[in-house]
């Protein structure tokens, strides 16, 4: 094998196993969801759980994220040609 073929084999490899995670992670909400239903007995707790854990991703990621001091006019935008310039 070449080195190519080998880095090909293990980034495969590497979404083998996120995939595996995630459809295991949504395997275990999809039970938790489900306990849930049961023991409440009625389909508004589960729904709730789900609507707050979808809204608290998004605000998570928005807090989570650094802000920009610099004002409007001085932000700095990635070249592909090389590093960050100056926006006119």
């Amino acid at each position: 094998m070449t080195s190519g073929t080998q880095t090909i084999l293990i980034i495969g490899a590497t979404d083998g196993l996120a995939v595996t995670a995630v459809a295991a992670g949504t395997a275990g909400a999809g039970a938790l969801l489900s306990l849930l239903r049961a023991r409440s007995g009625c389909l508004a707790a589960p729904v709730l759980l789900h609507l707050a854990a979808n809204c608290a991703a998004p605000l998570a990621s928005a807090l989570a994220r650094p802000t920009d001091r610099r004002g409007p006019g001085r932000t700095r935008r990635l070249s592909p040609n090389g590093p960050a310039t100056r926006l006119p």
